[in-house]
């Protein structure tokens, strides 16, 4: 597939000819000018010709040129969509299952067999139904590392008609093994979505092989491509015995046959959208892709929702800006790697640094624990992560405010301004808000002043560390500082709790007199009505039973 970017005036993507169907249309526009221009010099001229009938034939050609044409962008659109849709499926069903697994730590072994497993089968199974849609010429897609798999499945499913059906099975049998087994735990009715994905996913593959194997009709294929060609040679018959001007029947009969054809041709392009054309979907990207989102569900970050300190101005659920180190991480599809036939490569080595970097970001954690044990050095990104509440980090920028003494070195360490700045403050701002990877520092140099860099053998990378004398010297300039703040803020604590106090102090006696008083008015209402009743009883002494009754309800 091709991209494009359109500029301001749409004008400097006409000139592209990679995927364009031009070349093509001119091949039959040009000699169809030249014959057009040829008669209108030696050609018969009759300027009273009744041409009505060439209109109504130009009317029913360019009615089924574009009927064409807007079938095949149907068909096109529809293949993409159940591309995405498929994948979508087959993926969701593997998160789910991610998700389902037992957390137990005896079943850690058997659940990650099972999840490497399924990463497999997955990958497996979307090349084997992209082969099944496909008319590509090369129909090795990238599949991930499937030589762990013996050799009898293997040779059984080279030979097997549907290949797509038997890895469905495949996964189908490996889910209910494992949930028998306790390495899912999810209760059958809501494992039973998992089964519902897969099955939506292989009939949206069902659907894309109907556009692969029902191509356009050829009876109107046909048709139509033999009214455009004998339109090219009855056209420029016409239009040189109408018309008297040669540049007119040239650019007329240019203009007509290049628009037929072109449109002929551009849905000739995209009514198969499975194959190998420049403007076919990327059917290698999308399996490289996968792979890709497959291989992440492996990490361990992915399986473990991230925590939330919820403090007090947690809970006022401010919004703001989405912070620039999340901007631009979403999945790209390498269109341009696609292009230049380099994608497997591309994104095979995506993969593999992708797994590289994980395993390296684990072991430098692991080195950088034992080497905290004993070594006098304390890392900067763990200095700044004790700071947990931003009023202590805002202290912290405060102390460090330039001054004569310091000249505002230990200051441009800490808000990253100047050359002391240290790069793994942007790995420490990236760790703090979610992203574990481990990020090259940039801005240190073997220049650096006010820093080293710690070089390990085992992993030949290097990292900067902070002085214990200029740590040391930050710690004591803040410290104090530090402190201060905090009474500061404890104090406006307990301003604020006492007078919330006595607010809440008046509102309970405002209450009590409230209540006093209803009672109060009760009570004068209960002896009224009493009295009412005794009068009642005294000017109606004939009705003394009744009033008895009366009471006694």
């Amino acid at each position: 597939m091709i991209t494009y970017h359109l500029d301001y005036w749409q004008v400097k993507f006409l000139f592209q000819l990679k995927g364009s169907v031009l070349p093509r249309a001119l091949v039959y526009a040009v000699p169809s000018t030249v014959l057009a221009v040829v008669l209108s010099y030696y050609g018969p001229k009759d300027p009273g010709m009744n041409v009505s009938v060439f209109s109504t034939w130009n009317f029913v050609l360019g009615y089924l040129v574009v009927f064409r044409a807007n079938q095949a962008y149907s068909r096109f659109w529809e293949a993409g969509t159940i591309m995405q849709r498929f994948r979508g499926n087959w993926f969701n069903a593997v998160s789910s299952c991610f998700s389902f697994c037992s957390p137990a730590p005896e079943k850690a072994s058997e659940v990650l067999k099972f999840k490497h497993m399924l990463i497999r089968l997955l990958s497996l199974l979307y090349c084997s139904a992209l082969q099944q849609i496909g008319v590509c010429k090369d129909e090795q897609f990238e599949v991930i590392d499937i030589d762990g798999f013996d050799r009898e499945s293997m040779e059984y499913l080279a030979v097997a008609p549907e290949k797509s059906l038997v890895v469905l099975q495949w996964i189908q049998q490996l889910v209910m093994k494992n949930q028998a087994n306790g390495v899912i735990i999810a209760p059958a009715p809501i494992l039973s979505r998992v089964f519902q994905e897969l099955s939506n996913g292989i009939v949206a593959t069902v659907d894309a092989q109907k556009i692969s194997d029902l191509v356009f009709p050829f009876p109107l294929a046909q048709m139509v491509g033999g009214m455009l060609v004998f339109s090219a040679i009855l056209s420029p018959i016409l239009l040189a015995t109408v018309l008297e001007s040669p540049l007119w029947i040239a650019f007329l009969n240019f203009a007509v046959v290049l628009s037929f054809f072109g449109i002929n041709f551009i849905a000739a392009e995209i009514e198969m959208p499975f194959g190998d054309d420049e403007n076919d979907l990327p059917l290698h990207t999308l399996q490289c892709a996968l792979n890709t989102s497959l291989i992440e569900l492996l990490d361990p970050h992915m399986s473990q929702c991230p925590d939330l300190n919820l403090t007090a101005d947690a809970m006022l659920c401010k919004r703001y800006r989405c912070p620039e180190f999340l901007v631009g991480t979403k999945q790209k599809i390498f269109i341009a790697d696609y292009n230049e036939g380099n994608v497997s490569r591309q994104m095979s080595r995506r993969s593999h640094l992708a797994m590289s970097e994980f395993a390296t970001f684990r072991t430098h954690e692991k080195e950088d624990k034992d080497a905290s044990e004993g070594s006098s050095k304390v890392c900067f990104k763990e200095a700044q992560e004790r700071s947990s509440f931003h009023v202590i980090t805002e202290a912290v920028a405060e102390a460090l405010a330039p001054s004569e003494k310091n000249n505002g070195s230990l200051h441009n360490m800490i808000t990253g301004t100047g050359p002391e700045a240290l790069a793994s403050s942007k790995t420490t701002n990236s760790s703090l808000h979610g992203n574990s990877r481990r990020i090259s520092p940039k801005l240190c140099t073997r220049d650096a002043p006010c820093h080293f860099y710690k070089t390990s053998k085992a992993r030949g990378t290097q990292h900067s560390v902070l002085p214990v004398p200029a740590l040391e010297q930050l710690l004591q300039q803040s410290s104090e500082h530090i402190e201060n703040q905090l009474a500061e803020h404890s104090v406006h604590v307990k301003n604020h709790i006492i007078r919330v106090r006595s607010i809440f102090s008046d509102h309970l006696s405002w209450i009590a007199e409230e209540m006093e008083m209803r009672s109060e008015v009760d009570l004068s209402m209960v002896s009224v009505s009493d009295k009412a009743c005794q009068g009642q009883k005294a000017a109606f002494p004939s009705q003394q039973e009744e009033w008895r009754t009366i009471e006694a309800t």
